[in-house]
């Protein structure tokens, strides 16, 4: 008898290690004695994988939980696809098509919304590159401003407010009256 480890079956059935833990978690039952094993020890027989295969089918499916139970101890049979009926399969592929155009709607929509934040993201640039330009601008007419007082300061030391040698208003000079 074959076993394999869980590496080995993620590999096999591409149903991720994390998922295949999970799977063991819920339904452990229907499972091997090896496959119920920790993590480290556990082994798989082809009979484990069917078990896998079948529940990964079924919750993709939006199989409720006891309903796959109810399948794995054989109370409800399991449809294969070729046990589905012309009307079904129909539903089927109609269910699969609502589905298709609805994903295809919301990714033209998701792409039509990344174009206009591209756009959006162009025109912030440009802004930022006029504000950067208006803002070298006004310092530099700070800083002429700051030398312009600079120099009536120096040129008319009665209009420059930091000059301590001057007389202040309304008070008086040490020792005079």
């Amino acid at each position: 008898m074959n076993v394999y480890q869980t590496r080995t079956v993620e590999g096999m059935t591409r149903i991720p290690i994390r998922t295949i833990q999970d799977y063991v978690r819920d339904f452990r039952d229907h499972f091997s004695e090896t496959a119920r094993k920790p993590s480290k020890g556990r082994r798989f027989t082809a009979a484990d994988v069917d078990i896998l295969q079948t529940i990964q089918r079924l919750r993709s499916e939006r199989v409720q939980d006891a309903e796959i139970r109810k399948v794995l101890t054989g109370e409800t049979p399991l449809k294969l696809a070729h046990q589905f009926d012309e009307a079904q399969i129909k539903d089927f592929a109609a269910n699969a098509l609502e589905y298709f155009e609805d994903a295809n709607n919301t990714l033209a929509k998701a792409n039509q919304l990344i174009r206009e934040a591209r756009a959006q993201i162009v025109e912030l640039k440009d802004e930022k590159k006029l504000l950067q330009s208006d803002y070298r601008a006004l310092r530099d007419r700070v800083d002429k401003f700051k030398e312009w007082q600079i120099f009536v300061m120096k040129e008319f030391p009665e209009l420059n407010p930091y000059d301590e040698s001057k007389e202040k208003p309304g008070k008086k000079i040490l020792g005079i009256f």
